[in-house]
């Protein structure tokens, strides 16, 4: 599955991991593809087994039907994704929301960027921890 540039260059930097106990990766060490990817099956099957499920993800819907493919989550159930659009994995715009019943937030900026304000902008609202947390860590999880 192809990827945005920067995510993959964060897995290979980073791996799988968690940013500051926070931030919960769908990484693979190397930028392959596979939390990602097995993050969607899972979905998948929790849509098989609950149709109704899908609503949560309107109005984009979740890859393949849809174009919302997630790429981390955090520990207070914060969700962080990517829109499919035209132009390819450069051009996809970073999708993300605080809970299952908030609005969604769409964002004009790069993963690694969507991150960095996450971990590190005091004035990032609803994202920013950069008040509660002021030094990012990162504690890589075994594979």
């Amino acid at each position: 599955m192809e990827l945005p540039g920067d995510f993959k260059e964060l897995c290979a930097t980073f791996g799988r991991g968690e940013f500051s106990g926070y931030v919960s990766m769908l990484a693979s060490a190397g930028g392959e593809s596979s939390g990602v990817v097995g993050n969607l099956r899972r979905l998948r099957s929790i849509f098989d087994r609950r149709p109704t499920a899908r609503r949560l993800y309107e109005p984009y819907g979740v890859h393949p039907e849809g174009r919302l493919i997630q790429w981390a989550h955090t520990a207070d159930e914060a969700e962080f994704h990517w829109l499919i659009q035209p132009g390819g994995p450069e051009s996809w715009k970073v999708v993300a929301r605080r809970a299952t019943d908030e609005p969604w937030h769409e964002l004009e900026m790069s993963t690694s960027e969507f991150l960095y304000r996450v971990l590190k902008d005091k004035e990032f609202a609803p994202f920013g921890i950069a008040r509660k947390v002021p030094e990012a860590s990162f504690e890589p999880l075994e594979e």
